[in-house]
């Protein structure tokens, strides 16, 4: 791997002032990567990814699971809905299974570079998590808050823990569809600084939906709105700012852009 690509993949607040800003070394980041390799911590081992889900809806007042959604949103196997041209699975949640963004959890480079982060400054452990964990975590990152426990990789990537099975769900379902338009697209609203309603609505794109089977096998309720069809809810996270810091683990005063393609 080139030192190019890690300084890109990199999260910068760790990185000392904007003049001195460098990537990981290779080796350290290697080094990483094989740890969470060789101790199964990225697909299998205590960790429950989409791919590999047993079927059971993990949910809470705000949150479910994807497994909730396929009841309506997959392709069943006797069925003609939902398949392409060529008899293909294409409902919502067959084709969003494999993603990266159901996958946000799991992702081994992701994994490295925490856990690379938090090896080089421990102290500053609670701050690099909650901020990496807040994206890739969505929905255990926001029940946490609401459940007044602490957010880490410990409680989130392992076991099988409401919030755990959860974080495993990566960017699902009734997060995006649960953020409400009002502020997306404006500074408070970057670095995963969304919201999630309160009146469980499942916002979507199409006009007068017929409400009755998603609320009553669900408890949310369908909502038209066009905002869900627009970047700045994708922004929410995809703009992300973190903060540099010095040697010593004290704000230099730099805010640094690490993610842009919004703005």
């Amino acid at each position: 791997m080139s030192t190019s690509l890690l300084s890109a993949i990199r999260p910068t607040w760790l990185v000392g002032d904007l003049a001195a800003c460098r990537p990981l070394s290779v080796a350290a980041f290697m080094a990483a990567l094989a740890f969470t390799l060789s101790t199964g911590d990225v697909l299998l081992g205590q960790v429950q990814c989409p791919a590999t889900s047993d079927g059971e809806v993990a949910s809470t007042d705000f949150f479910a699971s994807s497994e909730l959604c396929s009841m309506c949103h997959s392709n069943a196997t006797q069925a003609a809905a939902l398949r392409d041209g060529r008899k293909r699975p294409i409902g919502p949640v067959d084709l969003w299974r494999t993603s990266m963004m159901a996958n946000s959890s799991a992702d081994p480079i992701w994994r490295a570079v925490v856990a690379a982060e938090v090896a080089a400054r421990p102290a500053l452990r609670a701050k690099i998590e909650a901020k990496c964990l807040r994206c890739h975590t969505p929905m255990a990152s926001v029940q946490a808050d609401l459940d007044k426990t602490p957010i880490s990789r410990a409680r989130f990537l392992h076991g099988k823990s409401t919030q755990a099975r959860l974080a495993a769900d990566g960017v699902s379902c009734t997060v995006c569809h649960q953020i409400p338009p009002e502020g997306l697209g404006k500074d408070d609203s970057f670095s995963g600084h969304f919201k999630i309603g309160d009146k469980g609505r499942i916002f979507g794109p199409h006009a007068n939906p017929f409400s009755m089977p998603m609320y009553r096998h669900t408890g949310y309720l369908p909502t038209q709105s066009d905002h869900v069809r627009k970047s700045a809810l994708c922004a929410a996270c995809h703009t992300l700012f973190t903060e540099a810091l010095g040697p010593d683990g004290s704000a230099t005063g730099h805010t640094l852009l690490e993610q842009g393609p919004y703005v």
